[in-house]
């Protein structure tokens, strides 16, 4: 996939693969590279959580649908977080930790955003992480003590509680 968007943007510089790949030339490239560094590290941590609480591959089927949402409401967004970066909803929407991979690198390239506002969401990204590993591994943990039965929200808000 690589290949093939560099062929497109050398072979005609003027589409929008070409401009894409021409605008993470520059300060692009390293936070391209930092947001997919933390939106995996976000994402993957919502995905152990959800593992740690299913018993079968049904509840795990079950249960990713809204981790898929979380993945699919920012990917909607884009066009207009391209057009018009200066949205109230698109910046409001890019200071959240599951949509700042997708919505603030479009608003950066576009010149929208500052600095201060890619640490602050990067910053967001980064303790979301932390904070969703933590109830990750404490819903592992009350897991491995619940085996054969199926762990129910009441029982993850309580064993979130005892920590």
């Amino acid at each position: 996939w690589i290949a093939a968007a560099l062929v497109t943007a050398a072979i005609a510089p003027d589409t929008a693969v070409g401009r894409y790949i021409d605008a993470l030339s520059g300060v692009g490239l390293p936070a391209f590279v930092l947001y997919y560094i933390f939106g995996f590290l976000l994402f993957g941590t919502l995905y152990a959580g959800v593992g740690a609480m299913c018993a079968t591959e049904d509840d795990a089927t079950q249960l990713q649908w809204p981790i898929v949402l979380l993945l699919m409401v920012p990917i909607f967004l884009i066009g207009p977080a391209v057009t018009t970066p200066d949205r109230p909803l698109i910046v409001i929407l890019s200071y959240v930790p599951f949509f700042s991979p997708v919505l603030m690198l479009p608003r950066l390239l576009t010149g929208a955003v500052g600095w201060l506002q890619v640490a602050i969401s990067l910053a967001g990204m980064v303790s979301g992480s932390v904070l969703l590993a933590w109830v990750a591994g404490k819903v592992f943990r009350a897991g491995i003590l619940m085996t054969g039965r199926r762990m129910q929200i009441r029982d993850i808000l309580r064993f979130l509680r005892e920590a």
